[in-house]
């Protein structure tokens, strides 16, 4: 079984490593990417990733509200998170948080 990602940060730098370090995984296959909280809702309905990388910190819409959102729809997705700010994530269904320092 392939484990589709999406990877959702709004910094291309962070996208582009996850991306690097997923690439050798002859199981892993990165789907799509999104720079904010409102891509990464269209690209998870549009993609049906098996796993999400969600940053917490994105503009347009937080991980938090874009996480709801797409549990709302999908509650199969596996969301996991990383960011400093972590009050609440774990409240609205993420699965795992990584701090990316």
């Amino acid at each position: 079984m392939t484990i589709r990602v999406l990877i959702a940060d709004d910094q291309s730098m962070v996208r582009a490593g996850f991306r690097m370090l997923l690439a050798g995984e002859k199981d892993i296959e990165v789907v799509a990417e999104a720079s904010n909280g409102l891509e990464a809702v269209a690209m998870a309905a549009r993609f049906d990733p098996t796993v999400i990388l969600m940053d917490i910190r994105m503009p347009e819409l937080d991980g938090l509200q874009a996480t709801r959102r797409i549990l709302a729809t999908d509650n199969t997705a596996r969301i996991l998170a990383g960011a400093a700010l972590l009050v609440g994530a774990l409240g609205v269904g993420l699965a795992l948080i990584v701090r990316k320092t």
